[in-house]
């Protein structure tokens, strides 16, 4: 009786031992088909993961993806160590293109097509040369990279969005020749400054139909618009051709006398006063006189002098320049401070109207100091001389004197030019 209790523990113990783990595919097998059986449990085949599927396979693909574009389109840089550097250059010469070849800190440095990697690699290792391979770049795989990043993605979105937006908007307007009516065509199309849409062609129509207008062009240059209107020419008035005579506007002695109209009242050599007339109006008939128009050209000799003086010292540009550039959007940009104590200043303006408009300012600031004339004798007589030219419309300079005197602080030039020139 004892034997046969202990008998049937021992046999209970071995069975429990002998029974499958809760985890193993046999144990899982029959909990599936108890479940089956009992809760009449159906299983759609198309829902069933097939044997070999890996989550991690769509990640692998993705990789294979980048893999493939930086093997061709990629660029490797190596870093080799060896000493014949010729032999190397050649062989990779004939195998591949090599970019940005360099010597650093005793090695040979270069970029090479990923692509041509197995050859290069094949070449360095049969010249027996020690090689790394510092990084790769590849452009493909690099904006990808950067897509991934969808705050980046949408913050480019966004950024593009506000551009095209801005853009879209009115921001300024320039009027030329615009008079009341021509606002009041201007206010009801909405040409203002925070308008958006504008039919150009249904606003230049409009003003062109208002009364007095010659011509109206309106123009939108990104967040600009322009609009210049011409009114129409004054009709013409009647003019009275009858001026006067024609005068001397300075002492002179005549040496060429031109009638267009009228009769003249002096000849070559005839010394004329500032205000004597030259030409009169009126015609001789007989004796007697005929109204006209008087016109003609008289030139007459005169004696012109003129006096320069040049200082010891004077001031005058050093040579040195600087230019300082301002951006504003919004208003006038702020002057720089200038980089010289006594200086002069060039200022420019350039606008732009792609986007954002805005102006740029540039200063140029010339350095002003204290300078010695060098100038001889004849360099202050020449300057002068082509100064006087340059300030007088003369027809002829027959004759020329010149002298230089020393004065205090400096020296005084004299030209005395005895012209001919249009009375």
């Amino acid at each position: 009786m004892i034997e046969n209790k202990y008998s049937n523990l021992l046999k209970l113990k071995k069975s429990k031992a002998k029974s499958a783990p809760r985890n193993s595919a046999n144990y899982l097998d029959k909990r599936a088909s108890f479940f089956t059986k009992n809760h009449a449990v159906s299983v759609d085949e198309n829902l069933r993961p097939s044997p070999n599927f890996d989550p991690r396979d769509e990640s692998r693909q993705k990789r294979d993806v980048l893999d493939s574009l930086t093997s061709r389109f990629g660029t490797d840089q190596y870093r080799v160590e060896g000493g014949n550097r010729s032999a190397l250059i050649n062989g990779l010469m004939s195998v591949t293109t090599v970019k940005n070849l360099h010597y650093d800190e005793g090695s040979l440095g270069f970029f090479a097509p990923r692509k041509h990697r197995a050859e290069i690699i094949a070449l360095i290792n049969t010249l027996c040369y020690n090689h790394t391979i510092v990084g790769t770049r590849s452009i493909p795989a690099s904006l990808i990279s950067v897509l991934k990043r969808t705050g980046l993605v949408v913050g480019l979105f966004c950024a593009v969005c506000v551009f095209c937006l801005y853009n879209s908007f009115v921001w300024s307007v320039q009027t030329e020749g615009v008079g009341d009516g021509a606002m009041d065509v201007l206010s009801r199309h909405g040409v203002r400054v925070g308008g958006r849409s504008i039919d150009i062609d249904a606003v230049e129509r409009d003003l062109l139909s208002l009364d007095g207008v010659a011509f109206a062009s309106v123009e939108k240059r990104g967040t600009r618009v322009y609009v210049r209107v011409v009114s129409e020419l004054a009709p013409d008035a009647y003019v009275d051709v009858g001026a006067g005579p024609v005068t001397a506007s300075f002492d002179a002695v005549v040496t060429r006398v031109i009638v267009f109209s009228g009769t003249a009242e002096v000849k070559v050599g005839d010394v004329v006063q500032k205000g004597q007339t030259l030409i009169g109006e009126y015609h001789l008939k007989g004796e007697d006189k005929i109204p006209a128009v008087a016109s003609g050209q008289v030139y007459g000799e005169r004696v012109v002098t003129v006096e320069r003086f040049f200082p010891d010292k004077y001031m005058g540009y050093s040579g040195e320049q600087q230019t300082i550039s301002r951006i504003s959007v919004f208003g006038n940009a702020k002057p720089p401070k200038p980089p010289y104590e006594h200086y002069a200043v060039k200022v420019s303006h350039s606008k732009n109207n792609f986007f954002i408009p805005y102006e740029l300012t540039s200063w140029t600031f010339f350095e002003v100091t204290l300078l010695a004339n060098n100038l001889d004798d004849k360099g202050m007589i020449d300057r002068a001389y082509g100064e006087v030219i340059a300030n007088n419309n003369f027809e002829k300079v027959i004759s020329t004197h010149s002298s230089v005197e020393r004065v205090e602080g400096g020296h005084l030039v004299t030209i005395q030019l005895t012209v001919e020139e249009k009375l």
